[in-house]
C-alpha cells in the first residue's frame, strides 16, 4: 500500500522530526501540477492515517498538549495534575497553550516524601512501602 507513494515518476519525500512524546512526519513533493500535488499527498496522509490508527494524534501540525487541551475543552472537563519524578514537566505542556486555564485546575510538583504527605495527603505508610 505504503510502497505506490514512495516510489515512481513522482516519488514523495518524508521529514522524520522527534521530540518527546512525538515523531513528526512531514510529506513532501515536486511537480508542477499543484492539484496532483494536493492528491498524491492527501492519499499518502491517508495511507499513514491508515497506518497509525488511534496513535496518530494530529494531522494538521497541532502538537498533543494542543490537541489534549481541546479534547477537555469540548467535553467541558478539568485536569489537575500531581508530579513528582517528572519535575512538572506535566503541568509545563499543559500550560504552555493559550487559554490553557479553562481546563487546567491545581497543579502540583511534590518532589520529597514529605511534600507528598504532607501536600497531596498520600499515606506516609504507602510511601514508606512502594518508595518514592
Amino acid at each position: 500500500m505504503y510502497s505506490r507513494w514512495l516510489t515512481g515518476p513522482l516519488p514523495i519525500s518524508t521529514t522524520v522530526l522527534t521530540s518527546p512524546a512525538q515523531v513528526e512526519l512531514h510529506l513532501s513533493i515536486r511537480t508542477s501540477s499543484a492539484a496532483e500535488a494536493h492528491a498524491r499527498l492527501d492519499a499518502a496522509a491517508a495511507d499513514l492515517a491508515e497506518l497509525f490508527g488511534a496513535d496518530l494524534f494530529s494531522s494538521d501540525g497541532r502538537v498533543l498538549e494542543e490537541v489534549v487541551g481541546q479534547l477537555l475543552r469540548d467535553r467541558g472537563w478539568h485536569i489537575g495534575v500531581a508530579e513528582s519524578c517528572t519535575g512538572g514537566l506535566v503541568s509545563v505542556r499543559l500550560t504552555d497553550v493559550a487559554g490553557s486555564s479553562d481546563y487546567v485546575g491545581f497543579n502540583a510538583v511534590c518532589y520529597s516524601n514529605e511534600a507528598k504527605t504532607s501536600v497531596l495527603g498520600v499515606p506516609t505508610s504507602l510511601v514508606a512501602e512502594l518508595g518514592a
